[in-house]
Formats: structure tokens, sequence, C-alpha cells
């Protein structure tokens, strides 16, 4: 089984990205700030109460893991 394993967390990182693991999750994640984008959009809002959650959604979805 493969959770019964201990493989070194190098290998099970590069396994995951072979497989496209990383390249889902991050599809995943821009669908989802897309749809809180469009939740924000769709509310009244002082600028910079709008801003600083877009900011956040920016930060989380671009950084380099």
């Amino acid at each position: 089984m493969l959770l019964d394993s201990s493989p070194e967390p190098d290998a099970a990182a590069a396994l995951i990205e072979e497989l496209g693991g990383r390249t889902a999750a991050l599809a995943e994640a821009r669908r989802h700030t897309a749809t809180a984008r469009a939740a924000l959009a769709g509310v009244a809002l002082a600028a910079g109460a709008a801003a600083e959650p877009r900011c956040l959604l920016d930060f989380l979805v671009r950084r380099d893991l």
C-alpha cells in the first residue's frame, strides 16, 4: 500500500509533479479564485476592502511553492 511505504519527500513530490498533480491543483485553484472574484464583483464594497481579498487571491495562486 502506498501510504505504508516511507518514500523520501522529494521522491513523492517528483512523482506528483510527473503525474500532473501540481498542474491539476493549480487549475482547480484558478477556478476557485475566478468564482471568488465573481462573487466579490457582485458585492458593494469599498475599494480598499475589495482590493485586499483580490490581492490575497493573486498571492495564493501565483506564489512559487
